[in-house]
């Protein structure tokens, strides 16, 4: 989808865990670099959250539907280890 759009570079912003995590795989998978971005925790942790305003009309979508109404236990299962992931008309991982 970045290629269709023009993008010329990419950031990961994740836990320093996963961060860790996917680089290997990111580079491997994408044959691109991809910047991983670390959150850094203790500057959230002490950060002024007294004049954080956020608008929740902003996140609404009418029609919405939530995945745990939409899909089993299971197939969310599946998707958070990556057996549902779509990569293009031939490079299917897992089974949908």
């Amino acid at each position: 989808m970045a290629r269709k759009l023009g993008f010329k570079k990419l950031a990961l912003a994740t836990d320093p865990f996963q961060s860790v995590m996917l680089k290997a795989y990111t580079r491997r998978r994408f044959r691109s670099h991809i910047q991983h971005i670390p959150v850094i925790f203790d500057i959230i942790k002490g950060m002024n959250k007294d004049n954080l305003v956020i608008d929740p009309a902003l996140a609404y979508r009418p029609g919405f539907v939530s995945i745990t109404e939409k899909e089993s236990f299971g197939k969310r299962l599946m998707g958070t280890m990556g057996k549902q992931v779509y990569y293009g008309p031939d490079k299917r991982l897992g089974k949908l």
